[in-house]
């Protein structure tokens, strides 16, 4: 098992990033293995926190810094997250043992943060005198936690065999990638490794440089940053477009459209009509993001990928999925939970929806299937043909209503 030790790095009053070493590098040349599972386009493992669990911990590539469900850390009794104190990650000064100021697709949020003994990966990888996160409960459909690869030098994920390697280096370059330059977004942060530790690289979205973020942490296809979307005036660019929200770890996206592309690439994979999820523009902020696109599960497990940060690249070869169909919804249908209770919120002219006769307001009593809300929202994505058949209730009746998908966007 894979161990490190932060006490000495903190003893001398510096960050790890600031000590030149990314959080969680050990200096041996040591590989780990371990089988990770996806679940609605949701990377995860089983982690123990303080030999108590285990619990599904998501993977994410984009994140810096480990998380975990509020509600799972009061249950644990950790301690350490009480504090109007906001801090943010990475900069000269500590780790901070308060509160913490996180950076999202969308704004930022100050959030609590939990001192633990050890963190425990698949049963092969340790952590020690680890710092999470916490996330206000329901941020997580799935998982009651975060992992973020920055806590290892290199991460190789095989999406062909469900397995993630995590090392400190890699002696050779495996056969059959593509290697992709890590962008260096300026030579004092990456010095650092503010950014050293999160692929971001070059690719192309409809023929057009864009730089992209590899994000385990979304389940979409690609999610175009609100600053891109603004600055390549896209929003209103579709005539067909799915209206809704996309879940990150770090929480929901207020407003999003869902969109069909015409061609993405990194390295050598090419894939045509590949779904984009857009942030809305009103939501841009600062429009010097450091990613344009962040690239997600539905795109992702189309490919096997391996980063390393000190050879400061990322390698890349088809999966076996990547002709794969495209999840996207096929529905035109826009569900609203709130607590218990699903509603319709709209119905896309011109969609399935319309044509099955659904309307807005509309109660969802149930459905044929399984899952939830999220199940719902899963099944919505399914291949065309597929009938889902859903109990309704409008205007005080019950109704049995069957939805056939099919591509409408």
């Amino acid at each position: 098992m894979q161990d490190f030790n932060r006490r000495t790095a903190l003893a001398a009053g510096l960050s790890l990033t600031a000590a030149g070493l990314a959080p969680g590098i050990a200096q041996a040349v040591q590989s780990t293995p371990f089988p990770f599972r996806m679940t609605q386009n949701r990377v995860w493992l089983a982690v123990k926190v303080n030999d108590k669990g285990p619990f599904a911990f998501l993977v994410d590539t984009a994140a810096r810094d480990y998380m975990i469900d509020q509600k799972l850390a009061a249950s644990l009794k950790l301690t350490g997250g009480e504090s109007s104190m906001a801090l943010t990650p990475g900069q000269a000064g500590g780790i901070p043992t308060k509160a913490a100021r996180l950076k999202g697709p969308v704004g930022n949020s100050d959030l609590p943060v939990f001192q633990v003994n050890s963190i425990t990966i698949a049963g092969a990888f340790q952590d020690r005198d680890a710092v999470l996160v916490g996330q206000p409960p329901g941020r997580f459909d799935l998982a009651q936690g975060v992992v973020p690869s920055g806590r290892v030098a290199v991460l190789d994920m095989n999406f062909d065999r469900g397995l993630a390697r995590v090392a400190t280096a890699v002696r050779a370059n495996p056969r059959g990638y593509d290697r992709v330059p890590i962008l260096k977004k300026n030579p004092i942060q990456w010095s650092h490794r503010l950014y050293g530790d999160r692929p971001l690289v070059y690719a192309k979205l409809n023929g057009k440089d864009v730089r992209v973020l590899f994000d385990t942490g979304i389940a979409d296809g690609l999610f175009l940053s609100p600053g891109y979307v603004k600055r390549e005036k896209l929003w209103d660019a579709f005539p067909k477009f799915q209206p809704g929200r996309t879940w990150t770890t770090f929480g929901r996206v207020p407003t999003t459209r869902t969109v069909i592309g015409k061609s993405f690439r990194v390295g050598n994979i090419h894939f045509e009509n590949v779904p984009m999820v857009l942030g809305d523009p009103a939501d841009a902020g600062d429009t010097t993001n450091e990613a344009d696109v962040l690239v997600g599960v539905e795109v992702l497990r189309r490919m096997n990928f391996v980063y390393d940060i000190d050879r400061q690249h990322v390698l890349v070869q088809p999966s076996g999925a990547h002709d794969d169909f495209w999840r996207v919804d096929r529905s035109g249908l826009e569900l609203v939970a709130v607590g218990d209770f699903v509603h319709v919120a709209s119905v896309q002219k011109g969609s399935p929806a319309e044509a099955a006769d659904f309307r807005p307001g509309d109660a969802v009593k149930g459905w044929i299937g399984e899952g939830g809300y999220f199940g719902i929202l899963w099944a919505l994505q399914d291949e065309p043909g597929r009938s889902i058949h859903f109990q309704l209730e409008r205007d005080g009746k019950e109704l049995m209503k069957p939805l056939t998908l099919d591509d409408w966007l």
